[in-house]
């Protein structure tokens, strides 16, 4: 039959799919590629914070929220803002993501 498969990470917003017919009696292969960039996320400062990353591209979509000191993120090429709220203070970098490229976003007061 006729199946689309789909490939997301569970923290970013990459996504791959690809439609594949499959033949009664037929060994197959699929192969799926990414056009994506990781992005580190960084809190430097207290190692006991509380840290909540907020993650936006330029079109002003939001991905879900990540608690934690660091978290790693999966995204399509852009532009892109991470914002770490630990209490009320918000902390901001922008950057750019190619596909393949890695970067560390570091933030820290």
């Amino acid at each position: 039959g006729d199946y689309r498969i789909e490939s997301r990470f569970a923290s970013g917003n990459a996504v791959a799919v690809v439609d594949v017919s499959v033949r009664s009696g037929m060994m197959s292969a699929v192969e799926i590629d990414h056009a994506a960039g990781l992005a580190r996320l960084s809190y430097v400062g207290a190692p006991d914070a509380h840290v909540s990353w907020l993650v936006t591209n330029d079109h002003g979509e939001q991905l879900p929220a990540i608690d934690g000191l660091s978290a790693s993120v999966v995204l399509t090429p852009g532009a892109y803002t991470a914002k770490a709220r630990i209490g009320t203070e918000l902390l901001t970098a922008s950057f750019d993501i190619a596909a393949g490229q890695e970067r560390d976003i570091l933030l820290g007061n």
